[in-house]
């Protein structure tokens, strides 16, 4: 199984979306964008590039590139630590109601995130299958983790 947060996971997300049928329709010819989910408690972050419904990049963001990424997103979501991130990802918590509630702070263009958002809604769908055959890390490890690999 692939462990949440390295660089093989990832990869298999990013593959997985990208040979979506369903997701690469709803993205093609409008989902264009660079976003960036900060995670506060670790001060580190995802970073996800597409272009015309192809994911180019998708990786974790360490520390030392974060504030470059802030400044590169056109979408931003900030959550307040790895565990609401974990358990967004795996569906336990409604992304929309986590916004609704201020758990998950929205910063950037709101017409592009209403532009994305057929595709969005497939991904959410993906990336909740993909999370939840994935091992993930309880915060303390996953810390561990991101410090030996130069991520924090």
């Amino acid at each position: 199984m692939i462990s949440f947060g390295t660089a093989e996971f990832f990869e298999h997300l990013r593959d997985e979306l990208n040979r979506d049928g369903k997701f690469r329709k709803l993205g093609k010819g409008v989902y264009t964008a660079r976003e960036l989910i900060y995670i506060r408690d670790l001060k580190i972050g995802v970073w996800q590039e597409t272009r015309d419904g192809f994911i180019e990049e998708f990786r974790l963001v360490p520390t030392t590139e974060l504030k470059k990424k802030e400044e590169e997103a056109e979408i931003m979501y900030y959550v307040d630590g790895y565990d609401t991130l974990i358990k967004m990802l795996r569906g336990d918590e409604s992304f929309v109601s986590m916004v609704i509630d201020g758990t998950l702070e929205f910063r950037g263009s709101m017409r592009k995130a209403m532009q994305i958002q057929g595709a969005s809604d497939r991904m959410e769908i993906l990336v909740r299958k993909i999370v939840n055959e994935s091992v993930i890390p309880s915060k303390i490890s996953f810390e561990k983790w991101a410090k030996r690999e130069g991520y924090i």
